[in-house]
C-alpha cells in the first residue's frame, strides 16, 4: 500500500479542529458536545496515523474503521442531541439518543453492510435534526454546519477531484463543519426586548 501523505494531513486538520472544539465545548460545560467532537477526533487521529504509514496493520485499519463508525452513530448524534437540548427540542435529543443507542445496542446482531446503513440512517438523523432545529431557530452557524456535513456525503470518500483524493475534500468540508458547529453551540441566544406600550 502506498503511503497517502494527502489523507493524512487532511485526517489531522479534522483532528485538530475536532479537537479544539471539543475543548471548548468542555469549557462551556456542553459536556454531550464535547463527547461528540472528542469521537470524531479520535477517528481523525486514527487516520493520521493509518494513511501516513506506507503498510498499516490490519488492526490499526479496523481501529480507523470502528472509530469511524462510533464517530458516526455517537458523535453526531452527540453534536445533535446538544443542539436540540440548546434550543429545549426535548423530544429530538431522545430520538437522537435512541436511535444512537439502539444502533450500537444491535452492532453485534447485524453484519458489516447492516451496520453501514444503520450508521447512515442514525448519522443523517442527527444532520436533518441540527439542520432543522438551526432552521427553525435561525441559527446561521449551524445551518452552514449542516450544510457543509450534506456537502461532504455527496463529496463522497471514493476517487480524486481537482487532483486530489476525494476523501481529503471530504475531511476538509467536515472541518468547516465543525468549526461552523462549535461556533452554533457556543453562540450566546441574542436578548429579545420588547417595547412597552
Amino acid at each position: 500500500m502506498v503511503r497517502q501523505l494527502s489523507t493524512s494531513i487532511s485526517d489531522l486538520v479534522l483532528a485538530a479542529i475536532s479537537f479544539r472544539a471539543s475543548y471548548l465545548l468542555f469549557q462551556n460545560s456542553n459536556y454531550t458536545a464535547c463527547v461528540g467532537f472528542f469521537l470524531i477526533a479520535f477517528a481523525a487521529s486514527h487516520g493520521v496515523v493509518r494513511f501516513g504509514m506506507t503498510s498499516p496493520s490490519q488492526l490499526l485499519v479496523r481501529c480507523h474503521y470502528t472509530a469511524a463508525w462510533v464517530a458516526q452513530i455517537v458523535g453526531i448524534p452527540c453534536i445533535a442531541i446538544a443542539f436540540t437540548l440548546k434550543e429545549h427540542l426535548n423530544t429530538v435529543a431522545y430520538i437522537n439518543a435512541a436511535l444512537s443507542v439502539t444502533c450500537l445496542a444491535t452492532a453485534r446482531l447485524t453484519g458489516p453492510s447492516t451496520q453501514e446503513k444503520a450508521g447512515g440512517i442514525v448519522g443523517a438523523f442527527a444532520v436533518f435534526s441540527i439542520l432543522g432545529v438551526s432552521l427553525i431557530r435561525f441559527n446561521p452557524y449551524g445551518i452552514i454546519g449542516g450544510l457543509c456535513v450534506v456537502l461532504s456525503v455527496f463529496i463522497g470518500v471514493k476517487g480524486t477531484a481537482l487532483r486530489l483524493p476525494r476523501v481529503d475534500w471530504f475531511h476538509y468540508v467536515l472541518a468547516i463543519g465543525n468549526v461552523s458547529f462549535q461556533l452554533a453551540l457556543v453562540q450566546k441566544q441574542s436578548p429579545v426586548y420588547y417595547e412597552s406600550r
